[in-house]
């Protein structure tokens, strides 16, 4: 809907593109009006790839591959001096120039003429490039006298999302005493990186200091105390230093430090923060109809809360506020839950989520009346109607789906075969393993698959009869690539997507070389088709591609990446998944080999590889719909 422009030679364009405009029509300065190209217009150009062998245009996509990464290494440089982020096109790029990308980046980060954020976003950019030096220069930074070191650390380490395993023993202690550094802006980096990484003695540090008084920024450390508190002395310390009312009104995010709280089983934690938050929510009674509120409030309502929630129930015009009221109001008055929930489903808007939620009261008993709702609604089921009747309503509810499977969305008629036929994920993982599928070991992708999420120290859970873990363990096993068929940007950069679906083929497809030529008039031509090429084995593989504004053109990618396999003798292909959105999937697997056993466990494929777009364009037209 809204796009950003690149120029020509893939430097930013201060241009924003937008390609829908309601009310009066009268865009602001630095915006331009640029309706994509309808996707049912015959191509510009030709859609179907071909193989060169002719030494003169290999060599000439090779010059123009260098180019591009000279480029890119360029932009990379210039994101690290000034201390900004790098994408992903940026950190290829550095990798295609692994020796000089180690000589510039250790020679910024040893000078200490220039900028601490810039010698620091130089180490992490070499941690990312495994290099042992970015870490220790890291941990050299957390004693250096001078604080902008110090501070420009603590920030890398937060944006490198490092896991609590990394910083133990003295590295962690490093980190907490930071809490005690004479600048205030060091004191609160350390209290957020304790907070995202778990550190170890971070909380009995940040509960002194709160307890001491003597705090510059008691509100940022006691939000970041809430998310590593395990002790009721904690709490006591935080909470009166947090939920305070400003003339800004209520904020989305007021509570979410505090949310971990409100799910430890001990009462002596979880209480005190319960009745925190609700006090703090009605001080904004003007605002009690809000989605923020209502939903912060509905988290932890109690009996006091029943006419409050009845009010918004009936009077909220979000149905979101609606739906958070009801789901509370359900939760407070259990023997009734089914016929809250029904009462509400009846209105039409989030089905889903009501379904969900009605699993969690729903026996036998109320099988005909949840039916008889079903069968009024207009749209498809999804898996959880399928979970709900396996699940709750006993072999009516099994007979039900069996009778309606024409009513279930994809996924949804996955979920059911799995139920009736009692598969579950290891029973796949081993067909998968046994047909060659899978390099890993079914053992190897569970344990993968168990392992703790970040700021967790217990393993994951799996749950082994839902079919929808059978797709992450294939991506554990490194054959299935996810992607936004939408970019965001224009021109789409098809060339960096062939390279991101070559990362997920265990090695066994490595587009080389992959470049595109956008066909442009001239500077101000944003509607010009695409070229998209690679090597591979000293052939050139190219195709035409159409530009769908900020949308991929997937097809004729897809058309490449599978003609260059088939080309090669390999008997692997990439196969699209079916898509519930503008997000695609696709399995690197022998068709021969894989969609037999897709269609043995249900996983729904798709021959449609715009799907992706369509869905996405559909989405966004119904929601323009909305507004309008």
């Amino acid at each position: 809907m809204v796009q950003g422009c690149s120029g020509g030679d893939g430097q930013p364009d201060s241009r924003i593109l937008v390609d829908n405009v309601s009310g009066d029509g009268q865009l602001p300065s630095g915006m331009m009006r640029h309706q994509p190209r309808d996707p049912n217009a015959p191509a510009r150009v030709d859609r179907m790839p071909v193989m060169i062998e002719d030494p003169s245009q290999i060599a000439k996509t090779r010059e123009r591959y260098q180019k591009k990464i000279d480029q890119l290494y360029q932009q990379a440089m210039k994101q690290v001096n000034e201390g900004g982020y790098l994408f992903g096109e940026h950190l290829r790029a550095v990798e295609a120039r692994p020796q000089k990308a180690k000589e510039d980046l250790v020679a910024l980060m040893v000078d200490p003429s220039v900028l601490a954020k810039t010698r620091l976003k130089a180490a992490e950019v070499l941690m990312r490039l495994n290099i042992d030096r970015g870490w220790a220069f890291h941990l050299q930074c957390l004693t250096d006298p001078n604080v902008e070191l110090r501070l420009a650390a603590l920030k890398s380490l937060a944006a490198y999302q490092i896991r609590p395993e990394q910083l133990q023993g003295e590295q962690a202690k490093l980190v907490v005493n930071l809490l005690d550094d004479k600048d205030p802006r060091v004191v609160v980096a350390a209290a957020e990186l304790c907070q995202k990484s778990n550190v170890t003695g971070s909380e009995v540090k940040l509960r002194q200091l709160l307890k001491s008084g003597q705090a510059k920024d008691p509100a940022k450390l006691a939000a970041c105390l809430a998310g590593v508190a395990t002790t009721k002395e904690s709490v006591d310390a935080l909470l009166p230093y947090v939920l305070k009312k400003t003339v800004d009104g209520y904020q989305w995010g007021s509570v979410y430090n505090l949310e971990g709280l409100l799910k430890n089983p001990d009462p002596e934690i979880s209480e005190p923060v319960r009745q925190a938050i609700y006090t703090y929510t009605l001080k904004f009674p003007e605002e009690k109809y809000d989605q923020t509120l209502v939903r912060d409030l509905t988290q932890i309502a109690g009996s006091q809360s029943k006419d409050l929630l009845l009010d918004i129930q009936k009077n909220a015009t979000d149905p979101a506020s609606q739906l958070y009221a009801t789901e509370a109001l359900a939760r407070l008055d259990p023997d009734n839950a089914v016929d809250i929930l029904l009462s509400q489903l009846a209105k039409g808007k989030f089905a889903s989520d009501l379904i969900g939620e009605m699993a969690n009261y729903a026996t036998p008993d109320d099988c005909t009346k949840i039916t008889g709702q079903l069968l009024a609604m207009k749209s498809p089921w999804d898996s959880r109607v399928v979970l709900l009747c396996y699940e709750k309503l006993g072999s009516q509810g099994k007979q039900f789906i069996e009778q309606h499977a024409d009513r279930l969305d994809p996924h949804a008629q996955e979920v059911a075969y799995w139920k009736s036929q009692n598969l579950d994920l290891r029973t796949a993982l081993n067909d998968f393993y046994a047909a060659g599928i899978l390099t890993k070991t079914p053992d190897e992708i569970l344990a993968l698959m168990k392992q703790p999420k970040r700021n967790q120290t217990t393993a994951s859970e799996i749950d082994f009869n839902d079919p929808g873990e059978l797709l992450g363990a294939l991506g554990w096993a490194e054959i299935v690539t996810m992607f936004d068929s939408e970019t965001g940007m224009i021109p789409s950069n098809h060339d960096e997507l062939l390279a991101d679906w070559g990362a997920a083929t265990g090695g066994k497809w490595k587009p080389e070389c992959p470049v595109q030529n956008w066909l442009q008039e001239s500077s101000e031509d944003f509607n010009a088709p695409y070229i998209v090429e690679f090597l591979s084995e000293d052939r050139l593989y190219r195709v035409g591609a159409e530009n769908y504004g900020d949308w991929y053109d997937v097809e004729a990618v897809l058309r490449l990446a599978n003609f260059s396999l088939k080309k090669m003798g390999k008997p692997e292909q990439f196969i699209p998944l079916e898509s519930d959105g503008q997000f695609m999937m696709l399995v690197f697997a022998d068709p021969a080999k894989f969609v037999p056993l897709a269609k043995k466990y249900r996983m729904p494929l798709s021959e449609d590889a715009a799907q992706g777009m369509k869905k996405g364009k559909d989405f966004e037209q119904r929601v323009l719909e909305q507004i309008d």
